[in-house]
């Protein structure tokens, strides 16, 4: 056997290990993206988990008792929109009956689409007066 036949195969080996690195290396960076994308693990999920039980199908079911003692009546708005904003919550001020801070949050799953709303009536001193939560999944 001669030297350059040897250094060929060598090549052939050394180019299929980079391109199954290559690939690995994609592989990898899909299935990390995939676990941030479903488990989102920059939020605390405090307020989620004070939700009744995981969301059902059923739409809008009632998840006040659990929500409600996170945001007691008395509490000051700036500090509800605090803890609903690091558990991924977006907030709206909204005038209904009074003053309504409307917060809702969207978590994704491989086939679910969980749905949570949190409603926080205030008074003119911003203060909390009553609170209403509900949650629903939508799945494939």
């Amino acid at each position: 056997m001669n030297a350059s036949a040897v250094a060929g195969g060598m090549n052939v080996v050394r180019r299929t290990a980079y391109g199954l690195a290559i690939v690995a290396l994609v592989f990898g960076g899909l299935v990390g993206a995939l676990w941030l994308y479903v488990t989102e693990p920059w939020y605390d999920d405090a307020v989620i988990k004070v939700f009744v039980a995981q969301p059902s199908n059923a739409p809008w079911r009632d998840d006040v008792p659990g929500v409600r003692s996170l945001f007691p009546a008395g509490m000051q708005r700036e500090a509800a929109e605090k803890v609903l904003a690091a558990n991924g919550f977006g907030c709206t001020m909204m005038v209904l009956q009074g003053l309504v801070l409307q917060c809702t949050r969207t978590k994704n799953s491989l086939v679910c689409k969980e749905n949570y709303l949190v409603q926080l009536f205030l008074d003119p001193a911003d203060r909390i007066v009553d609170t209403k939560a509900s949650s629903y999944a939508a799945c494939l």
